[in-house]
C-alpha cells in the first residue's frame, strides 16, 4: 500500500480560517477516495498557524477501471463541449463515435478496462482541491494571482517518499518543508512522513492540534495546583489559542489595577 503527505506552508493563518481550510481540503480528499472506492485509507490531518498537513496511508498503487460506454454531448454541440468531454474522460479523439438514440444523435466513447496510477490522479486533482477552497477572508500579495488566507510560501507533496511535482499558480510542489531559523525560515529536505514528524518535533513544533490542547491544559492545571488557585477555562478561547502558536507555553503575568478602569 502507498502513502501521501501534503503540507501547505504559509504565513500565520487565523484560527477560524485554519479550521475551515483544513476541513474543506480534507473533505475533497474524502470525496476523491469515495469516488474511487478506496475503503481502507487511514488519515492524519493537522493544522498550525503556518501549516496545513494531510497524511493518508493504505492507499492503493493503482485505480482499476472497468470497460464502459460514455455518452457525451449531442452531435452538433459546440466544439468546446466535445473537447471538454474528451479531456475530462482522458479519451483519444479517435475513440469517439456517433450513435442515434430516442433523444437524438449523441457522441459516445467506449473505454477499456485499465489500471491508472493513483499518483497520476492525485497529481491532477490536488490543484483543483486547493483552487476550490472557499475562504471567509483571503488576500493577494506581490504580483501573484493566487488568493489565500495568508501568503502561501511552499507546498510539500510526497507519494511513497517521492516528490509529486505539480504547479499551483506561482508555486511548484517539492520535498522541502521550512522551520524557524536564526534570521529566516530554514529549508529542510524531507524523506518521508516519519522524517517529517521528527523534523518538526526536533524544532519544538507541535503539529498535532489535540496535543497542543493537552499541553496547554496540562500546564494550566500544573500552575493552578502550584499556586493554589482556580480557573474556569473558556473553551471557546482555548480552541482559538490552540491554533495561535506552534509551541504553546503557559505564562503568568500581571498589570496595574488602574488599567481595569476606562
Amino acid at each position: 500500500m502507498s502513502d501521501l503527505l501534503l503540507e501547505l506552508y504559509s504565513e500565520e493563518i487565523p484560527p477560524t480560517l485554519q479550521e475551515d481550510a483544513k476541513n474543506n481540503i480534507a473533505e475533497n480528499f474524502a470525496l476523491f477516495f469515495e469516488k474511487n472506492d478506496f475503503k481502507k485509507v487511514v488519515s492524519e490531518i493537522y493544522s498550525t498557524p503556518k501549516r496545513l498537513i494531510f497524511y493518508y496511508n493504505n492507499l492503493p498503487t493503482n485505480i482499476k477501471t472497468e470497460a464502459k460506454v460514455l455518452r457525451g454531448p449531442k452531435v452538433g454541440a459546440p466544439e468546446q463541449a466535445i473537447q471538454g468531454f474528451i479531456k475530462s474522460n482522458s479519451l483519444d479523439p479517435k475513440d469517439i463515435y456517433e450513435e442515434e438514440t430516442d433523444k437524438g444523435k449523441f457522441i459516445f466513447a467506449k473505454t477499456k478496462k485499465r489500471e491508472i496510477p493513483v499518483v497520476d490522479e492525485i497529481k491532477k486533482n490536488i490543484p483543483h482541491f486547493l483552487n476550490g477552497l472557499q475562504w471567509r477572508k483571503k488576500m493577494r500579495w506581490g504580483d501573484y494571482d493566487l488568493s489565500w488566507g495568508r501568503p502561501l510560501k511552499s507546498i510539500l507533496c510526497l507519494f511513497d517518499k517521492q516528490t509529486i511535482p505539480f504547479n499551483f499558480f506561482h508555486l511548484t510542489s517539492t520535498n522541502i518543508t521550512y522551520v524557524d531559523g536564526p534570521l529566516e525560515d530554514k529549508a529542510v529536505v524531507i524523506k518521508d512522513y516519519i522524517h517529517f514528524k521528527k523534523t518538526l518535533n526536533d524544532k519544538r513544533i507541535v503539529y498535532d492540534n489535540a496535543e497542543r490542547e493537552k499541553l496547554i491544559t496540562k500546564h494550566i492545571q500544573s500552575f493552578l495546583k502550584k499556586n493554589d488557585c482556580e480557573l474556569e477555562i473558556n473553551n471557546k478561547l482555548l480552541k482559538q489559542v490552540i491554533n495561535l502558536v506552534e509551541d504553546p507555553i503557559v505564562l503568568k503575568g500581571s498589570f496595574l489595577k488602574d488599567f481595569l478602569k476606562l
